[in-house]
């Protein structure tokens, strides 16, 4: 897996162009859970090359 230290100007388009997508997180500790959520239209967004953000809507 290849991990970047920041998105370059095509990868944030490409982000913004999408409808729909998933946002996965993992701890590095081996007795966490992966969290695994869909997103959509205005629910993610790239503040700028280092930073993202992203609405959290409760189940």
């Amino acid at each position: 897996m290849d991990f970047k230290a920041e998105l370059t100007a095509r990868e944030t388009r490409f982000i913004a162009r999408q409808q729909m997508f998933f946002v996965a997180s993992a701890p590095l500790a081996s007795d966490g859970h992966v969290n695994l959520s869909p997103k959509g239209l205005e629910s993610f967004v790239i503040l700028d090359d280092n930073t993202d953000t992203s609405e959290e809507v409760p189940s």
